[in-house]
């Protein structure tokens, strides 16, 4: 009877401590190290990931702490406040789809017709949660001490550079000034597309058509008058 009851207390005794073992929680698993610009880089992606998902205004430094894994005390490390996370996000979203549109108006095999179709065409394979958000940036109007608006005239002017730059390579006899206003105008068409779509006036194909005969027309006008 005392060695049953010995048996008992040793094997209950194991299995109490088993089961504490197994149902004690796991400690967090910590964060993988990163250098200062790839961390940066990576909260910059969690952001998009949110404004893709859903809008800026879901975009604070709580919501981007939580879907990085984070803390607050990180995110304050890379961004002093929302406005100059909104700035880099908004730069960041710009320069991934620049350097897809860059690739097409270095083709010297294309024709500015069909170069142009291209970039508009990479505008709507861009995740369409980004290519919203880019497009609520760029339309915001000018006010002078208005730090978000200062960041939608930024990301306007560094857009049309794109365009002023295939422009100079496929209009080179065009003064500079007509090309500056042709990329302008190139620049809000492609992203007026998106609006047409979105309000279901047309389709995207139908659009990106249309912006093509569209910009031929232009051109053609444009060339008779510098002749």
């Amino acid at each position: 009877m005392i060695v049953i009851d010995i048996v008992s207390i040793l094997f209950g005794c194991h299995f109490t401590a088993e089961t504490q073992i197994m149902s004690a929680p796991l400690a967090p698993a910590k964060r993988a190290y990163l250098n200062r610009d790839d961390r940066r880089a990576q909260l910059l992606e969690c952001a998009a990931t949110i404004v893709d998902r859903e809008g800026w205004s879901a975009l604070t430094m709580v919501s981007l702490a939580k879907e990085a894994k984070g803390s607050r005390q990180l995110v304050y490390q890379h961004f002093s406040s929302v406005t100059e996370l909104v700035r880099d996000t908004g730069d960041y979203l710009f320069q991934e789809l620049r350097e897809r549109i860059t690739l097409v108006f270095s083709d010297s095999g294309m024709t500015l017709r069909e170069s142009a179709e291209q970039a508009a065409r990479i505008t709507f394979e861009f995740p369409p949660g980004r290519a919203a958000a880019l497009l609520q940036l760029m339309v915001v109007p000018f006010d002078e001490g208005n730090e978000l608006s200062a960041v939608s005239r930024r990301i306007r002017k560094a857009s049309t550079a794109v365009a002023r730059e295939m422009l100079a390579a496929k209009l080179p006899d065009w003064p500079e000034n007509a090309r500056h206003t042709l990329a302008a105008t190139m620049d809000m068409a492609i992203w007026s597309l998106h609006l047409s779509v979105s309000d279901g006036i047309t389709d995207k194909e139908s659009a990106i058509r249309t912006f093509a005969w569209s910009l031929d027309a232009l051109v053609r006008s444009g060339q008779q008058e510098i002749a």
